[in-house]
């Protein structure tokens, strides 16, 4: 068995590789999700922080037509909206009846808390609620977690960011967005990478939820009953 450390960095790099997957295509990555060297990539960092692989196949269609797919689905739709929102706000159940800007404003108090900041103007401009985001947070808190770990301090704050992270926004996010891809898919017989990779990092998610909620103790009884924190009450240590 891998050590902590190692294990919190495969993690870390398991977020990152699913990140840049769902980013807009360049030729190099498209290239290896064609050859195999991605999903070799992604099995190594998983299998050593979880002991499990998702099955991730290779591309099957022309590596040339691989952004134009992606666009398709991600990106361009009918009235103005993608098929597949790779932004939480854009899940009418994730909403709840609130603003869309409350959505956003969520996931940037998030970020801001641990020193992270969404790209501006002049590279790829995403919504802080875009999946790409979350993952990149996810990846940065593992990242945070191992060093705490290499330097012997206590690490509960950061697995408590992460257990909530998880389950207040990236996998109600995943509950919408995969079952989302898989039935578009299923309507234009799209590649099944792109389901796969859902896939990946649902089943990524999970197993980090539920690995980080064994370690945890039980949260303050104010949290269990659902109250709402503010600010001065810091959820993450």
């Amino acid at each position: 068995m891998p050590d902590p450390v190692t294990r919190c960095r495969a993690r870390s790099a398991s977020y990152q590789l699913l990140s840049i997957a769902f980013a807009h295509p360049v030729p190099e990555i498209t290239g290896q999700l064609a050859d195999g060297r991605f999903q070799s990539a992604l099995a190594g960092r998983m299998e050593t922080a979880f002991g499990r692989i998702p099955p991730l196949p290779r591309l099957t269609i022309d590596p040339s037509e691989f952004e134009s797919a992606y666009i398709a689905l991600f990106e361009r739709g009918g009235r103005g909206r993608p098929p597949v929102p790779l932004c939480a706000g854009e899940y009418m159940q994730l909403l709840d009846g609130r603003p869309r800007p409350e959505v956003l404003l969520e996931h940037t108090r998030f970020y801001r808390h641990f020193g992270l900041k969404v790209r501006g103007h002049g590279e790829d401009n995403e919504l802080p609620d875009h999946l790409c985001c979350q993952l990149e947070a996810m990846a940065w808190l593992g990242e945070l977690e191992a060093r705490a770990r290499q330097d012997d301090k206590s690490t509960e704050g950061l697995q408590r960011a992460q257990a909530d992270f998880l389950d207040r926004l990236l996998i109600p996010f995943l509950d919408q967005f995969v079952p989302t891809l898989e039935l578009e898919l299923s309507r234009r017989d799209g590649d099944p990478l792109f389901a796969a990779l859902g896939g990946a990092t649902a089943s990524l998610a999970t197993w980090h939820a539920h690995e980080v909620g064994a370690v945890l103790p039980a949260p303050p009884a104010h949290v269990r009953a659902g109250e709402p924190l503010t600010e001065e009450q810091n959820l993450w240590g």
